[in-house]
């Protein structure tokens, strides 16, 4: 009974100190049960430009949103490789670029030449979605 009595005070607590639109009860779970909800949606809708004066790339592309808050996910992972990557690369953190909380990224390319290929996953502070389109960018 005091297990319980402690459980609904701290979900009260967490509810009046998180400026976040998510339950209290989603940062109860530990990483081990929120990845096991619902993954966020697939990032879509990916726009390229390369910007020949600024020598950069800008990606834009549609929020995600996560299934089980219904809110825009909070953070988006984007993976860099320099060849077409093989699935078993799609989720490696050593290809991880940079993260953003907002759907666009801009790369300089200054001392590049060459071909990019980028994947896009939206996060969702426990579970990562599916890969996007693999983007591929051509850097003269």
């Amino acid at each position: 009974m005091r297990n319980i009595v402690r459980i609904i005070s701290l979900i009260l607590l967490l509810s009046f100190c998180t400026e976040k639109k998510y339950s209290p009860l989603y940062f109860i779970l530990g990483s081990h049960l929120r990845s096991g909800l619902n993954r966020p949606e697939k990032v879509k809708n990916i726009q390229v430009d390369y910007n020949v004066s600024l020598l950069s790339v800008e990606l834009k592309w549609d929020p995600s949103i996560d299934p089980d808050t219904k809110q825009v996910v909070p953070y988006y992972f984007i993976y860099l490789y320099y060849e077409y990557p093989k699935p078993e690369q799609y989720y490696d953190k050593k290809y991880l670029l940079d993260i953003t909380n907002i759907p666009q990224y801009t790369l300089f390319t200054r001392t590049f030449v060459g071909t990019l290929f980028f994947i896009i996953t939206a996060y969702d502070l426990g579970a990562e979605s599916e890969i996007s389109d693999i983007i591929r960018v051509d850097v003269p």
